[in-house]
């Protein structure tokens, strides 16, 4: 059975769930491109609805995780990619209640674009990528379909590609990226930087990022990192090489998926894209989560930041024996039975790790009770306890 939608009625509802989910950034001058996306975007999802077809978006993300242990907790995805993924996969269900034809999102993991020139092995990036998918699965994100650059060049199928062939293929991905097919051998990055303030604006961002994070990555040389202007001057150089594959990689994205709806996990003023921050926070667009850590409140609060600052002060949560995020220490969690506790951006799982049922006697109800109380605005779901008879709930 087909269901008709008239797209006049639809497409605005879409649109203010995806509204919703973004943040904009004002800067001063840009208030004629300010939300201006959306005029498009309008358009685009009317096509979709007058075809029945699922509004269907666009993202790169999720490149690998950030070797810098002052920010991360770990080598691996943690409660910050997950709470990420969840916010992706909720844009698309949110749809899905009014639209049954749904929404889907393409998450183009943009490994082999810099990871070589950043210090990142091509191994390592490829776990973390399937560890990203394994958790997508985990967590039933079913509206989240991972794709690879190998993908977009018609050079196999990515999702069901083996290690070894992923290393294999790899170089040819980059050499490919990298031809006239996608880049411009007249660029030149240098004249760029002169003459282009854009240009230049994010050089400097990538700079100061980068300036952190490159001394981590695996072999680089010590020796460069111990004298600041020759680490500065391989900063400059990593980075420009960034910038050039970036390039290339927009020119990919948009000849193969240009007529979906592109979003981005980058600040802007929203005049092209839809910026999308994984980890918001009291209004902020936050960090990216395979660049920082996360931190949980004992009132549900969660918060971004930098290892480094967490380790001292708050717990370590552990999943499959692995670092997985911070948390406030609280005697919330201590209960006289074993529990499960595990946090989202809108909800708390409280959960008997064991089979069957255990009984929830007083002292943990009571614990129970404030959590409830103290998690405003998130909703606590308890499985797999029951209360001793004749005692009252």
């Amino acid at each position: 059975m087909a269901f008709e939608y008239d797209p006049t009625e639809v497409a605005p509802k879409v649109v203010e769930v995806l509204r919703a989910f973004s943040l904009h950034i004002r800067k001063e001058g840009s208030h004629e491109g300010y939300g201006k996306v959306f005029d498009s975007v309008f358009d685009r999802v009317k096509a979709y609805i007058a075809e029945n077809a699922p509004i269907t978006m666009v993202l790169p993300a999720f490149p690998w995780k950030n070797p810098n242990l002052d920010k991360v907790i770990g080598s691996g995805p943690d409660l910050g990619e997950e709470l990420g993924l969840s916010r992706l996969n909720d844009i698309c269900q949110e749809i899905s209640r009014f639209y049954v034809y749904g929404a889907r999102l393409m998450l183009i993991c943009d490994v082999p674009v810099y990871n070589d020139v950043v210090g990142i092995p091509d191994e390592d990036a490829y776990d973390y990528g399937l560890h990203l998918r394994e958790l997508a699965q985990e967590k039933k994100f079913s509206s989240i379909q991972f794709i690879r650059l190998m993908d977009l060049m018609g050079l196999g199928d990515g999702e069901k590609i083996s290690k070894a062939d992923y290393l294999t293929l790899v170089p040819t991905v980059r050499e490919k990226l990298m031809s006239s097919e996608y880049f411009d051998p007249n660029f030149d990055i240098e004249t760029e930087l002169q003459t282009d303030p854009d240009t230049k604006a994010t050089f400097n961002g990538f700079f100061s990022r980068m300036s952190e994070d490159l001394k981590w990555g695996k072999g680089f040389d010590a020796a460069v990192a111990a004298g600041q202007a020759a680490y500065d001057a391989e900063v400059a150089r990593v980075v420009k090489i960034e910038m050039q594959r970036l390039i290339a990689y927009e020119k990919l994205i948009n000849v193969t998926l240009g007529n979906h709806i592109r979003l981005s996990i980058h600040p802007s003023i929203g005049k092209n894209k839809i910026s999308i921050p994984l980890l918001p926070h009291e209004g902020k667009f936050g960090d990216m989560p395979w660049h920082a850590s996360v931190l949980v409140l004992s009132n549900g609060e969660i918060k971004t930041g930098d290892a480094k600052d967490f380790r001292d002060h708050y717990e370590i949560v552990n999943k499959n024996g692995r670092p997985y995020y911070f948390r406030e220490r609280s005697t919330l969690y201590d209960w006289s039975v074993p529990v499960e506790i595990q946090h989202s951006y809108k909800e708390v799982l409280i959960k008997n790790p064991g089979e069957g049922e255990q009984l929830l006697q007083l002292e943990d109800r009571l614990k129970l009770a404030r959590c409830i109380v103290l998690h405003k605005g998130q909703t606590v779901h308890v499985e797999g306890f029951t209360i001793p008879e004749g005692q009252v709930a």
